[in-house]
């Protein structure tokens, strides 16, 4: 192991050689360590030194996330384990991160398996978020409930951004003291069925917690009109919102590397052209044009053809970036604002709306770390 490229920090990772691994990639808030997964382990590597630091063996670990808590020096691990009859166990570890030998702790888990999981969707600190199933919802077509938990506290709330588009995961995620979600709302001053991005700070639901140790009860459950919202943006690209019936978005956080507590969410919304939009429009004829056709009159040699059509049924690609800064002193609200809008490439994805910081690639029997940037900081 070690540094093969001193324009691009490259480092080397020799990994088992009967493993083969379904997920790789930096661990989240960390240029360090590296996750690896595979459907019954997950392992953690420094990247600089290329030592295994802590490992996770659970079979059919279908779900699952991290976050580092870097005053403590630990790894949290949020997983969920498949098993018969469509339930779930749903349990959190800690793992000292510098000590390959340390055992995982067990510091929370549900007291039974469930069924009311569908897929996870993020951990930070004391909380984690995570959609029901479809069956549970009264839209069939999409995941909109999400359930976000206080682990450490064993409370729950259920939030319904119930709507008509078509989104796609991650609709919703978490960062230290805030979720960020986007969905629709007929709500004034917005557009009806028009496209938001809301920003809610956990503190702000203090008063609507429930315990977990009743289950999760759909009853009383927030909707976007309930929600309190910190902060918020209608998504728009070149002057028209976003937000047809038929709208796929994706959705990234990531922490400034220069102010503390502030990030840039970035946006990916592809909106497909409605029905009508399939129907031919007649162009605009300009000048030149009707001067030719004027030469081209019936009695002139040349029959009228009539007024060109074209069909306008491209989709709209877009990529948003707004910027979130943390209140100014406390008490007041956080600030949102776009910082740019621009069009986006097709297939964009959520985990490469911006320049990863590290590119993980297998090569034999070993995997490569190439950061992206001439520093591994």
């Amino acid at each position: 192991m070690g540094i093969s490229s001193t324009r691009r920090p490259t480092y080397t990772i020799t990994l088992p050689n009967d493993v083969r691994f379904d997920y790789a990639g930096l661990l989240p808030g960390s240029a360090r360590y590296a996750i690896f997964h595979t459907r019954g382990s997950l392992y953690i590597y420094d990247v600089w030194s290329g030592l295994h630091v802590c490992k996770r063996t659970e079979w059919n670990l279908t779900h699952w996330g991290i976050d580092l808590v870097p005053v403590d020096v630990t790894v949290r691990i949020f997983g969920a384990v498949s098993l018969p009859g469509g339930l779930h166990q749903i349990s959190i570890d800690e793992i000292d991160e510098v000590d390959p030998t340390s055992v995982p702790r067990e510091v929370f888990r549900f007291d039974s398996p469930t069924t009311q999981f569908g897929s996870f969707c993020g951990l930070v600190g004391d909380f984690f978020l995570y959609t029901l199933p479809p069956w549970m919802s009264s839209n069939s077509d999409v995941e909109t409930i999400l359930v976000l938990v206080n682990w450490r506290a064993s409370t729950y709330i259920v939030l319904n951004y119930g709507t008509t588009t078509r989104i796609a995961a991650p609709k919703a995620i978490l960062i230290p003291g805030y979720i960020i979600a986007t969905h629709s709302n007929n709500v004034a001053p917005y557009r009806p069925h028009s496209l938001i991005l809301t920003v809610t700070a956990l503190d702000a639901f203090s008063p609507y917690w429930k315990p977990l140790s009743t289950g999760i009860d759909l009853a009383g459950q927030l909707s976007p009109h309930s929600i309190p919202s910190a902060a918020s943006q209608r998504l728009e690209y070149k002057n028209q919102p976003l937000g047809s019936a038929d709208v796929n978005v994706a959705l990234s956080a990531f922490a400034s590397a220069l102010y503390r507590g502030a990030y840039t969410i970035v946006v990916y919304a592809g909106e497909l052209p409605s029905p009508q939009q399939f129907t031919k429009q007649p162009r605009t004829i300009g000048l030149v044009a009707q001067m030719g056709r004027l030469m081209h009159m019936p009695g002139r040699g040349r029959r009228n053809p009539g007024p060109e059509l074209q069909p306008e049924a491209a989709p709209r690609l877009a990529l948003l970036s707004f910027k979130l800064t943390p209140p100014p002193t406390p008490g007041q609200p956080c600030r949102l604002r776009l910082v740019s809008a621009e069009r986006a490439a097709p297939r964009c994805e959520s985990e490469h709306l911006l320049t990863p910081r590290a590119v993980i690639n297998r090569s034999g029997g070993s995997y490569v770390v190439s950061y992206c940037y001439p520093w591994a900081d």
